[in-house]
């Protein structure tokens, strides 16, 4: 029905013999709560579809977020690996070094039976190379820590402004 069918309906009722202006009003509220009703009934259907939506698009968010965290938990992982393998190397390295010293040092041990002089003169120059290479490989690993620390600030600056986007 439309807006002036009802009207006229209403006009009909109130030339009807004892009507009045109260039956006219009565007669217009029961259409408006009707009307009312109805509007409201369509509104909650729209406000549940907007609630499964909005639900619908937290989980997405929600799951992007996530995937986001696991990526970049993945990249430290690799730049952190990808700094400490370089490192790993050059200890091993260096300790191989270390452990051929000792070994020449105990080999010039046991020939100091030969002479008094010569095995003071062979331990002092083993200890001066030993104390040399160590002096050595402590300037080298200070140098390398110089590099690691600055590749490492890199790194956290990076992962700083990743995550503060």
């Amino acid at each position: 029905m439309s807006l002036m069918s009802k009207v006229d309906t209403l006009k009909a009722k109130a030339q009807q013999d004892g009507a009045n202006e109260l039956d006219l009003m009565r007669a217009a509220l029961v259409e408006s709560q009707e009307r009312y009703n109805q509007q409201a009934a369509k509104i909650t259907l729209m406000l549940q579809k907007y609630d499964k939506r909005i639900e619908a698009l937290e989980a997405a968010v929600e799951a992007s977020n996530r995937q986001k965290a696991i990526n970049i938990q993945s990249a430290m992982n690799t730049a952190s690996e990808a700094v400490l393998s370089n490192l790993k190397e050059n200890i091993d390295k260096y300790k191989l070094e270390v452990d051929k010293a000792t070994a020449d040092l105990k080999t010039a041990t046991k020939k100091k039976e030969k002479n008094e002089t010569l095995e003071m003169i062979q331990f002092f120059g083993g200890a001066i190379a030993i104390l040399a290479a160590a002096f050595y490989i402590a300037l080298y690993l200070y140098g390398r820590w110089f590099d690691t620390i600055g590749k490492l600030d890199a790194i956290n600056n990076g992962i700083y402004q990743l995550l503060n986007k």
